[in-house]
């Protein structure tokens, strides 16, 4: 019989999971600083889409830690972090001449696809469970 690994449920885990996250947010914001310099609210929340992206992250996996995770806000950052997790990727390896400390960056965005494989196996164990309870006994 095998034994699941969960990883969210480990403290450490979890601890350095939100730190880093939470320090790649604060970069994020750095990084986006002159583009937000003159920028109205709703730049705030749609600019910085890696950075919010990170700190939902953080939020979820306190969450989760806490038994208390929202199955939709798991989804929706799974998908936001494999989004531009991704696309950022891509973008660095194909123009790494156009940004400043391309390896921190790369860096940085692979933990993000990565987060969301993580996060994806959360949500998907989730609605496995929920459509095989919702079937016929026989």
């Amino acid at each position: 019989m095998k034994t699941k690994i969960k990883p969210m449920s480990n403290p450490w885990f979890v601890a350095m999971l939100v730190i880093f996250n939470l320090v790649g947010m604060a970069y994020g914001y750095y990084y986006y600083q002159d583009d937000l310099a003159n920028a109205g609210i709703l730049d705030y929340i749609f600019r910085p889409d890696c950075p919010n992206y990170t700190l939902l992250m953080a939020i979820c996996a306190i969450l989760i830690y806490f038994g208390k995770d929202i199955k939709w806000l798991n989804a929706l950052t799974a998908l936001g972090l494999a989004k531009y997790g991704a696309w950022t990727i891509f973008v660095l390896s194909v123009f790494p001449e156009e940004f400043i400390l391309v390896e921190p960056l790369l860096i940085l965005h692979i933990g993000m696809a990565l987060e969301s494989v993580v996060l994806s196996s959360l949500v998907l164990s989730f609605l496995f469970e929920t459509s095989r309870s919702k079937r016929p006994t026989r």
